[in-house]
């Protein structure tokens, strides 16, 4: 059959058949089988976040994207960042990275107190923010640390109701 395109290559009886005697053939249509599967995977996980929700904070994020991602030094790129925001499931490696958002959209102030700011995006209530910063107050006094565990705070809050 040689290089058939795979969507042309799975559409097709007569490729589908010839899986059992071609090798190649049965690894593309394992990867392709795989690669669906953490489509959707990936797409549950990104409902734990309601897209509504998801969308408010992601403006947030764009809104100082480039400056973040210059001023961070553990090798943070748009791409990692824009993975991040599919499930809201935050690396320790953006610890910092979310300082300089939360900094930059003066969601902390220079006391490392969360600010009102923050309740003008969907999902953040005064219940859950206050939470958050109380179980944070606890934590470590550095700011990357603070901001990335009030981070996974209001998350975990978000994915619990919905």
């Amino acid at each position: 059959i040689g290089h058939v395109p795979i969507i042309k290559c799975l559409s097709e009886k007569k490729c589908i058949q010839s899986l059992n005697g071609d090798h190649n053939m049965f690894s593309t249509k394992f990867a392709v089988n795989s690669i669906l599967i953490l489509f959707f995977v990936s797409a549950a996980l990104s409902d734990t976040v309601p897209n509504d929700i998801s969308n408010s904070w992601k403006k947030a994020v764009n809104r100082v994207l480039m400056a973040c991602v210059e001023e961070d030094n553990n090798g943070i790129t748009p791409y990692d960042v824009e993975e991040m925001v599919k499930s809201w499931n935050i690396p320790e490696s953006m610890k910092c990275f979310m300082d300089c958002v939360y900094k930059k959209n003066h969601f902390v102030d220079e006391n490392g107190h969360f600010t009102d700011e923050l309740l003008d995006y969907k999902g953040i209530t005064k219940e859950n923010m206050q939470a958050c910063e109380d179980a944070v107050q606890t934590s470590s006094k550095d700011s990357c640390d603070r901001v990335y565990d009030f981070c996974k705070c209001i998350v975990q809050d978000i994915k619990d109701k919905n």
